[in-house]
């Protein structure tokens, strides 16, 4: 499907501004009934060819691996591990995730801010604001 104005970062990585945008879609095999998953091993693969900096932005279905935005309601971590050392290995800026619905919040993963905003349809949503400091984070409901 394409949309005008709109672009798929799936396995892909774009400038914006001074920042690089680099995407993941789908989501490793978790108890929820994903439309599209891939192995560990997929996702490894397709971050491998992508680079990222202290200027990128990661924007993800899943979350990284033993947060708290991983943590399904039995308190069980379903991200994914290779998007975890993807994140200890290039330290990028921040990385915007989604899937679990209950891990909507806010943490450090060394020096990179990870978002899990919320589910939308429940009306969750982010607001990130950049400056000279780094990231700032707000987290709001309709």
């Amino acid at each position: 499907m394409e949309v005008d104005g709109a672009l798929n970062l799936h396995g892909k990585r774009t400038a914006w501004r001074n920042h690089d945008l680099i995407g993941i879609g789908g989501s490793n095999p978790t108890p929820f009934q994903s439309l599209i998953a891939f192995s560990e091993k997929e996702i490894q693969r397709i971050l491998s060819g992508l680079k990222a900096s202290s200027n990128s932005f990661i924007l993800s279905q899943v979350p990284p691996y033993g947060t708290r935005l991983d943590r399904v309601f039995l308190g069980r971590h379903v991200g994914s591990r290779a998007l975890t050392k993807f994140i200890g290995e290039y330290n990028p800026l921040t990385a915007v995730v989604g899937h679990v619905h209950e891990g909507r919040g806010e943490q450090m993963l060394g020096s990179t801010v990870i978002v899990n905003p919320g589910p939308g349809a429940r009306g969750f949503y982010g607001l990130m604001e950049l400056g000279s400091d780094g990231v700032e984070v707000t987290l709001s409901q309709i």
